[in-house]
C-alpha cells in the first residue's frame, strides 16, 4: 500500500497515523515546509535496500558512483529546511489540526445543509478537515463511481461562480479543504457563497 502526500492535510502527520496504517512507501510534500519547495519520503526496509548505496561503486562515464542517485534541484538547502522545521514544530501542531478537524466538519455540515435547502440529490464526503460534495446521491466508492457521477461543466461554472466571490477551491477536483491558516470566518463565507451559488443553479 502506499499513501501520498494529500492526506497529510486530513490530520496530524497524516491519515497513516490518524488509521494506524503501515504503508509500504509514503510520500509528504508541498504543505511540508509551509509553501517553500520540500519534500520527504519513506519506505520498508526492503524497499530502502533497493535504492541504498552499493557495497561496491558501479562506474559512470569513467567516474565512481558510491550510491542511487536520489538529489533534486533543491535537496537539502537551508531555506528549505529551516520552514520545514518551523512549519512541523510550530504551526503543523496536533493542536492546529484538531482546530483545522472541527472547522472541516463546520463546512461539510454547511454545504450539506445548503445542498438538502435546495432539494438536491447530492452526497457529501467528509474526511476530517477536507470535504467534497459529490452529484450523486451516494458517495462514489472509487475513481470510476466518481467519474459517472461527476458533471466538469457544472463543476467548472461553480469554480468560476465562488472564485468571482472570493472563494478559491485549491483545485475543481477536491472541494474545500481547511488549512492550519483558515478561520470560522472564512468557512462561513465559503458555505454563504455555496449556498447563493446553489440558489441560482438549482
Amino acid at each position: 500500500m502506499s499513501l501520498d502526500h494529500h492526506t497529510l492535510v486530513s490530520a496530524y502527520a497524516g491519515l497513516a497515523r490518524e488509521w494506524a496504517l503501515e504503508p509500504d512507501f509514503l510520500t509528504l510534500g508541498k504543505s511540508l515546509a509551509a509553501g517553500v519547495p520540500l519534500a520527504a519520503y519513506g519506505m520498508r526496509e526492503d524497499l530502502a535496500r533497493l535504492i541504498a548505496a552499493p557495497e561496491t561503486p558501479w562506474e559512470l562515464e569513467g567516474e565512481a558512483v558510491p550510491e542511487v542517485a536520489t538529489g533534486g534541484t533543491l535537496f537539502a538547502n537551508a531555506l528549505s529546511m529551516a520552514a520545514g522545521r518551523a512549519a512541523l514544530e510550530e504551526v503543523l501542531t496536533e493542536e492546529a489540526f484538531g482546530r483545522t478537524s472541527a472547522l472541516g466538519g463546520r463546512v461539510a455540515d454547511g454545504i450539506e445543509a445548503a445542498i438538502h435547502e435546495v432539494g438536491l440529490t447530492w452526497s457529501v464526503v467528509r474526511l476530517y478537515a477536507h470535504s467534497c460534495y459529490v452529484y450523486a446521491p451516494e458517495p462514489p466508492r472509487n475513481a470510476i463511481e466518481y467519474r459517472a457521477a461527476d458533471i466538469p461543466e457544472l463543476r467548472a461554472l461553480m469554480r468560476v461562480y465562488m472564485a468571482n466571490r472570493g472563494v478559491w477551491e485549491s483545485g475543481w477536483w477536491l472541494g474545500p479543504t481547511v488549512s492550519v491558516a483558515h478561520t470560522a470566518e472564512d468557512v462561513d463565507l465559503y458555505v454563504e457563497v455555496f449556498r447563493e451559488l446553489l440558489a441560482e443553479i438549482a
